[in-house]
């Protein structure tokens, strides 16, 4: 059986959970620093591991994934370049491609570079993905053959061993590809802006009053 608050019609139990939602609520608003900050150490642990594991896979990973970000403002900049050299074709008369011809070509290759790039991005990672499952194994099972027998069969540690067996290496690949992928769309948001700034300063003013 209910009982009814006093104040108003709501009964306590309600106003309880109504309560602890808001609670919940307020506290997932809330910024964890401590999160933040451990997502980093993780992250630079992660790039220093896979790094080790092998460097050239790593470091032709890392720039592919520069090479990515920038992409999207090479397409904008070269789709510009186009309109204005057909604009002043069309005003001085002539048919010919002229000055297009350059802009087109580099936004082929833009264009182009971008399928390739992802192409090579997926293969990189399948093969990093193999060094680190070779890498990871070869740790785990050196590791476990310092421990006592009793480890194994204390209750505690199943959690620790089912987590091990669970594709270590696969889920490491995924957090160096996810610590790569959020790096290369800052860079991308960072030369997008650029861009639009060149092409028009006032852009600017709009965004820091907006902010």
């Amino acid at each position: 059986m209910l009982c009814w608050s006093r104040s108003g019609g709501l009964p306590i139990d309600s106003s309880f959970k109504m309560a602890q939602r808001d609670a919940r609520r307020r506290n997932s608003v809330r910024l964890p620093t401590g999160n933040m900050r451990q997502l980093f150490v993780n992250a630079r642990w992660a790039l220093s591991f896979t790094w080790n594991c092998n460097r050239l896979l790593t470091g032709a990973l890392i720039a592919f994934y520069l090479v990515q970000s920038v992409v999207p403002a090479a397409q904008a900049l070269a789709t510009r370049g186009v309109i204005d050299s057909a604009m002043r074709q069309l005003a001085a008369g002539h048919l010919a491609l002229g000055k297009m011809a350059p802009w087109l070509v580099f936004a082929f290759i833009a264009t182009l570079s971008d399928g390739l790039i992802r192409l090579v991005q997926d293969y990189s990672s399948r093969r990093l993905e193999d060094d680190l499952n070779l890498e990871l194994n070869s740790l785990i099972l050196g590791h476990a053959g310092n421990l006592d027998v009793s480890f194994f069969e204390d209750p505690a540690s199943q959690d620790v061993l089912y987590r091990a067996r669970q594709n270590s290496a696969g889920n490491l690949s995924r957090f160096v590809t996810f610590v790569l992928g959020v790096i290369s769309n800052l860079i991308q948001i960072i030369s997008l802006l650029a861009i639009v700034v060149a092409i028009e300063p006032l852009i600017l003013i709009v965004i820091v009053t907006a902010a």
